[in-house]
């Protein structure tokens, strides 16, 4: 019964945050147009360069690292560890961003300068917001995540609305909007989290010594680190057509392009996030330490049948993609958006095979080997970047699109190459 009402949650935020997602690319494209909406899409990836470089290693740790420490009666421990790495972010991230911001000033103009600072400041503050999520799905409290997550995306919208309508049309004001819509749900989310029993009573417990709290930061790192040098690679394969693109056929034709590839990720994204929350955490408490062969098996076993349904679902994405493009792009998107209804099916199969071979990594990620992962996102960066660079100029902004397909498809065998040893030596 406990999982019937756990699945019923996520499908409802995962729903609530979808429909969101419709709602402002409808919303959006409209108030800002091609050009401004190119700035938006531009400004978010610089907000996933903070996010995937800094807190993404921090949120796959906590999601990992939860059950671990809960087998070993050690939640104080990891949550001072946690705090200290925190810490340790901010007094990174927010220096960084600060002197990018003026360097920009300086080299390009203050509107640009603008955009970079307002980016950061939402990539810090979703960044911050997402550690707590982790936090909440690692132990299973849907019902909080839910509520967030069906929150988030609307109240993002409202406020870049407002942002826009007080300032300017620009996406810098739109990520002002950004900015300050994942403060407050950052706090909310805090606010939650001091309320959670388990949470509450580790939050400020005495811990046995700072040499305990740093064994357990050390551990952290260790398990953190290849996704930083993922990151390194995954900025490459999720933003390097946006700029791209903007190089090769200007601001404008980003903003059609992002609108396009968001109507195609979100589907995708809303069935992946469906799965991953609700089954990723059983997947880790199956696994626990990976002491035993069972362990291995039924973690394993577990995520191979959630892969299956998500090819079933991605199946059908894709040929509705191809059927109804016009359609469904008229629908969602302002009228000048249209143009590229006909990149909509190659951008879900591109977005949908990514998303699979991510999927297909949770074997190593709950084997607690993260490390082999390294060379299946290089060889996917450098293969999008080269695809990138022949098909945008040879066939323009279809090229794009299946680069996007290609280097997918080579992420996705590299992955299941280096899944073919894991688990099944001895030892695991």
């Amino acid at each position: 019964m406990r999982a019937q009402a756990e699945l019923g949650w996520v499908i409802l935020g995962q729903l609530a945050a979808g429909l969101g997602g419709f709602v402002a690319i409808k919303v959006l494209t409209n108030l800002l147009g091609p050009a401004a909406y190119g700035q938006l899409a531009l400004g978010i990836t610089i907000a996933g360069l903070v996010q995937m470089f800094v807190y993404g290693p921090i949120d796959q740790t906590v999601l990992r690292f939860v059950s671990v420490h809960r087998e070993r009666g050690s939640l104080g421990v990891f949550i001072a560890a946690l705090k200290r790495v925190h810490r340790l972010a901010a007094c990174l991230v927010i220096p960084t961003a600060l002197l990018a911001a003026v360097a920009v000033y300086f080299l390009a103009n203050g509107e640009w300068s603008w955009l970079v600072l307002s980016s950061c400041l939402f990539g810090i503050a979703s960044g911050f917001y997402g550690t707590f999520v982790s936090l909440h799905n690692a132990f299973r409290q849907r019902r909080v995540v839910t509520l967030h997550q069906g929150i988030d995306v609307w109240l993002r919208m409202c406020f870049a609305v407002i942002a826009v309508t007080m300032f300017s049309r620009t996406g810098s004001a739109a990520l002002i909007g950004y900015f300050l819509a994942a403060s407050v749900m950052a706090a909310s989310i805090v606010y939650f989290s001091l309320k959670l029993p388990v949470l509450k009573e580790n939050w400020g417990i005495p811990t046995q010594s700072k040499e305990t709290i740093g064994r357990a930061m050390r551990e952290l790192v260790e398990f953190g680190r290849p996704f930083i040098y993922f990151a390194a690679f995954g900025i490459v394969s999720a933003y390097a057509d946006r700029w791209i693109v903007f190089g090769v056929l200007g601001v404008e034709a980003v903003g059609r392009y992002a609108a396009i590839y968001q109507l195609a990720n979100a589907p995708v994204v809303l069935a992946v996030g469906m799965m991953n929350q609700f089954v990723v955490p059983v997947i880790y408490d199956r696994a626990g330490g990976v002491a035993t062969a069972a362990q291995s098996m039924q973690s394993t076993q577990l995520l191979y049948q959630v892969i299956g349904v998500f090819s079933t679902i991605m199946f059908i994405m894709v040929g509705a993609a191809y059927l109804f493009s016009e359609s469904l792009v008229g629908l969602i998107t302002a009228p000048e958006f249209v143009a590229y209804h006909h990149l909509l099916w190659i951008v879900v199969m591109g977005v949908g095979t990514f998303q699979m071979a991510q999927m297909f990594t949770l074997k190593g990620f709950s084997h607690n080997k993260t490390s082999g992962y390294v060379t299946p996102k290089l060889l996917q960066a450098g293969a999008l970047v080269l695809l990138l660079l022949l098909l945008a100029n040879v066939m323009g902004i279809i090229g794009v699109a299946w680069a996007l397909f290609g280097s997918s498809l080579v992420y996705l065998c590299a992955v299941l190459w280096v899944n073919r040893s894991i688990g099944q030596v001895s030892g695991l």
